[in-house]
């Protein structure tokens, strides 16, 4: 939303306030990346790895568009960041995120299976 207040506004002070929480939000996406790594199974560095490329060129674009946007001006902000070039690698992100997320919930699901059988083993140890 904060690219998107950037890409619709004329006033620079209104392009500064959404330039401010983009890169707060910057911020945030590179903590949640780092803690992530730490989690990362080593079956799924690679995938990760390229993901988190995609995300730092991701984060590098967004501080590149409110530099642009706040020190040239709110019209070189909006030709930087809205145009069919840039919004390849956002759809690319998009991708990645919905690959993993599968991922993910595949492993969410076996998880749940797993514990299921974990408790009907215990209850039937317990009968007898």
């Amino acid at each position: 939303m904060e690219s998107r207040g950037i890409y619709m506004s004329t006033d620079r002070a209104k392009v500064k306030q959404y330039g401010d929480e983009l890169l707060k939000r910057n911020r945030e996406l590179t903590g949640v990346m780092e803690r992530w790594k730490q989690t990362v199974r080593a079956d799924d560095v690679e995938q990760f790895t390229a993901f988190k490329r995609r995300i730092d060129q991701f984060i590098e674009f967004r501080k590149e568009l409110v530099r642009r946007a706040v020190d040239i001006s709110p019209a070189a902000g909006r030709e930087w960041g809205d145009n069919d070039a840039n919004r390849a690698p956002r759809t690319q992100l998009s991708n990645d995120l919905e690959a993993l997320a599968r991922i993910y919930n595949e492993r969410t699901v076996e998880a749940a299976a797993l514990g299921d059988q974990g408790r009907i083993c215990s209850r039937s140890d317990l009968a007898l």
